[in-house]
């Protein structure tokens, strides 16, 4: 059962607006932490467990929630930052089905940590609470898996949930998609079949895009076709949840918290970590360069980048990236995402995932205002540099250029009424 995203509104009423019109605003009304000292006892019925530092744990086959008092005239966002019991590889996920009042979502698969944002109907004026239900498919006992006397029949571990009310009606889905096949020739890109532009600086292709969470694989790409631009994530590694807290804290504390270690590759390069959440690879050989000077050049870089990050953020012209490289995820994984990038301004982002022959390489779908998933047609491994699909790169940020800018002809320009677009993978 597929969720219902619209309210009626027709969806070239966004398509008008600069950049596809990113209406898909919300803010954060209610928020509630899982984890030890938090606020999540204000709000659990049953089926939690004693709360755990990071985490409380749901247990047995149901858990509830109810949370008072929201105002959502145009509906809202259900925001979970949760993670599955897993075991594998005879437990690799965990399925779940989610009731809000009486309106009951479609079944999904949680494979590893992830903040989803699931859209949810305007509460009745005459809720004085919401009631949200969780049934877990397939909870299992710790004892089973584990060398453990654990007893507890666990499924899912929530750090967080949270109640984002849309401030404007409902997004449509957009049917507009792109699937030219561009080469890279020298400093150029050229587009067949496009008369009038049959080429393109790469240049000025690849610096309209910014990093925002996934791996390296977009700055190597970059840099194997000789086009380097400063970046303060493109070399990284931001997970989605540690992209969200960023945009909502504006990084602080980056820089703070940092140590070392040597990769290994060929030319045993310097990582640095950050407390923060980041691992960044710097290029550097530890054999020419020494820790403490590598360090003092992140400490002296890094806030120069993230200022110039946070501007770009602001000004809303770029778009921004999330190569979600590690597994297929959900359309709402993406929409979490998504959502905290357009609370600090209207921002446009693009969504990479890897391609399971589903649908050509290279192609770019719009899902809905200001978001489109892209195929690549490979990710390459952390020290996989001569790995990266650089030409697969190339043809997925043409085609996010020709999907996601407002002077561009859509190729299918009908709209519908859908919440979960048909390309989500559960």
């Amino acid at each position: 059962m597929e969720s219902d995203l619209a309210g009626g509104t027709p969806a070239d009423r966004y398509c008008d607006e600069p950049h596809g019109a990113m209406l898909v605003k919300t803010h954060v009304s209610h928020s509630y932490s899982f984890a030890l000292g938090g606020n999540s006892d204000q709000i659990q019925l049953h089926g939690w467990s004693v709360t755990e530092p990071e985490h409380t744990w749901c247990v047995g086959k149901t858990s509830a929630l109810a949370i008072p008092n929201i105002a959502a005239p145009h509906g809202y966002f259900l925001e979970l930052d949760w993670q599955p019991f897993v075991h594998y590889p005879y437990r690799p996920h965990q399925s779940v089905c989610i009731t809000v009042n009486d309106y009951r979502l479609y079944p999904y698969r949680l494979a590893q940590r992830e903040t989803t944002a699931f859209f949810c109907p305007p509460p009745k004026q005459t809720d004085r609470r919401v009631l949200i239900t969780f049934e877990h498919m397939e909870a299992a006992r710790i004892a089973d898996h584990m060398a453990t006397k654990d007893p507890r029949q666990v499924a899912i571990a929530f750090r967080r949930v949270r109640i984002l009310p849309l401030l404007e009606n409902a997004p449509m889905r957009l049917r507009k998609s792109s699937v030219a096949q561009v080469q890279a020739d020298g400093e150029q890109i050229a587009i067949p079949q496009t008369p009038g532009q049959d080429r393109m600086a790469l240049r000025d292709l690849f610096t309209q895009f910014e990093m925002l969470a996934g791996n390296c694989d977009m700055g190597l790409a970059m840099r194997a076709l000789g086009v380097e631009q400063l970046s303060f994530l493109k070399f990284g590694g931001a997970t989605p949840e540690v992209a969200i807290r960023g945009l909502e804290t504006d990084f602080a504390g980056i820089g703070e918290r940092l140590s070392t270690e040597i990769a290994d590759n060929p030319i045993k390069e310097w990582l640095v970590r950050d407390g923060f959440g980041l691992r960044f690879h710097t290029d550097q050989s530890s054999e020419r360069v020494s820790e403490s000077e590598i360090l003092e050049r992140y400490r002296r870089h890094v806030q120069f980048l993230r200022r110039k990050f946070l501007e770009d953020v602001e000004l809303g012209s770029k778009i921004f990236v999330f190569a979600d490289h590690i597994r297929p995820r959900s359309f709402e994984a993406a929409m979490a995402l998504f959502l905290a990038l357009n609370r600090r301004a209207k921002n446009r982002m693009l969504w990479v995932c890897p391609n399971y022959q589903e649908m050509e390489p290279g192609r770019v779908d719009a899902l809905v205002p200001g978001l489109a998933r892209g195929s690549l047609d490979i990710f390459g491994g952390p020290m996989e540099a001569g790995h990266i699909a650089v030409s697969g790169w190339t043809n997925v940020l043409y085609n996010a250029l020709m999907v996601l800018n407002p002077d561009r002809p859509s190729t299918e320009p009908e709209a519908q009424a859908v919440g979960r677009p048909s390309l989500a993978v559960s």
